[in-house]
């Protein structure tokens, strides 16, 4: 290990965190639960004589919640550092990636961990001498109660939902027309679908998946297996007009558009709320914002080196509150140096209790290569 990796993970330790290891080798199930079926073709997947599925590490954030969930404890602070597999985007030949970071389960002061979780990215940052970086963050909190605010039905809430973890998803949907939004499957969607749209959502999608796999079907044209299986819920429930109402069209837009230094930002999204008239659902959020602002404020943050984006999701159902990427500022951005993020719903999601109950968890991972050849540069 490398003295700037052994620095890491003195850095962590010393923060309180504890050492945790995971097999390469882990059951596949939880990962296309979590992450939809189409990860499949990012992973490395075989088999047991008896048919049942794994997949090498594709990374640490489930083998560790898994591993908390365990212990039965209430709270929980973990490090690792090791190889994930993957296959890369940009199809480059390089499938083992060196991966470091941590998770936090249990603390109830959520905006304590929020600030302090940046301040280790920073530290990590800094340990391999990456000393400058483009800092954004966005909340995925703001979102929910936006939604809850409009008056959109249930099948448009999550469409959009859907739409803002993808890139270019909110645009495309924002521009839509009438006839764009017709049922991706034939004659046979609509009995279908009504009869899933009784089902709880999350057990109707993977049903849906689960037979077009078994049909072989991966892919519709643009539209993967999972894509079909959420429009078919849409149609269960879509009544009205076939495009996003105008009026929340214009909201959505003009909140997706805010992208500033945090508190700017805050004032930017409290300002819009208010003329459209639902600020009153989205003042405690606001709130939280403005307070976890002036808590990084008074550690000595600078707040304008920070992007407040509301542009920026994660594209996962657990994902609940802040998340942040960090990328290298030297104008040949490899991909992210180091990604976090808030997400509560994840040890329910992975059976840790009941459905209801949600246990608070961030935590960042960092990408060991891409950091090690950021600080070369920099050098």
């Amino acid at each position: 290990m490398t003295k700037p990796r052994s620095a890491l993970t003195s850095l962590l330790h010393m923060r309180g965190f504890e050492a945790v290891e995971s097999a390469v080798m882990q059951p596949l199930d939880p990962f296309l639960q979590l992450s939809g079926e189409d990860v499949r073709r990012r992973m490395f997947v075989t088999a047991d004589p008896t048919g049942r599925e794994f997949c090498l590490r594709p990374d640490f954030t489930i083998p560790v919640a898994l591993h908390h969930g365990e212990t039965g404890a209430a709270s929980g602070r973990y490090y690792y550092y090791g190889s994930i597999f993957r296959f890369r985007p940009s199809g480059a030949d390089q499938f083992e990636h060196l991966q470091g970071g941590a998770e936090w389960f249990g603390e109830t002061d959520t905006g304590k961990a929020d600030v302090e979780v940046i301040g280790l990215a920073l530290e990590s940052l800094l340990v391999f001498g990456v000393r400058e970086w483009i800092f954004r963050m966005g909340d995925i909190a703001v979102w929910a109660a936006v939604l809850d605010s409009l008056d959109l039905s249930p099948a448009w809430r999550r469409r959009v939902w859907r739409e803002l973890g993808r890139s270019g998803g909110m645009e495309a949907l924002l521009s839509e027309e009438e006839g764009e939004t017709s049922s991706p499957a034939g004659d046979v969607a609509p009995a279908l679908a009504k009869l899933l749209g009784r089902a709880d959502p999350v057990a109707a999608v993977s049903a849906i998946e689960e037979i077009l796999n078994l049909a072989g079907i991966e892919r519709t044209g643009a539209r993967s297996a999972g894509d079909i299986a959420e429009r078919f819920l849409e149609k269960a429930e879509q009544e009205g007009p076939t495009v996003l109402p105008d009026d929340a069209r214009i909201a959505l837009a003009r909140i997706q558009g805010i992208s500033d230094a945090p508190r700017a930002a805050v004032d930017a999204l409290d300002a819009v709320v208010r003329d459209l008239g639902i600020g009153t659902g989205c003042a405690d959020i606001l709130e939280s914002l403005s307070r976890r602002s002036d808590a990084m404020a008074e550690i000595g943050f600078d707040l304008d080196a920070f992007t407040f984006d509301m542009g920026f999701v994660r594209p996962f159902d657990y994902y609940t509150g802040m998340v942040f990427d960090v990328h290298a500022k030297d104008g040949t951005d490899a991909g992210k140096l180091v990604g976090g993020g808030r997400y509560d719903k994840l040890l329910s999601f992975l059976g840790a209790g009941g459905p209801e109950e949600n246990v608070p968890a961030i935590g960042y991972s960092i990408w060991i290569d891409r950091l090690e050849a950021a600080a070369g540069k920099s050098a």
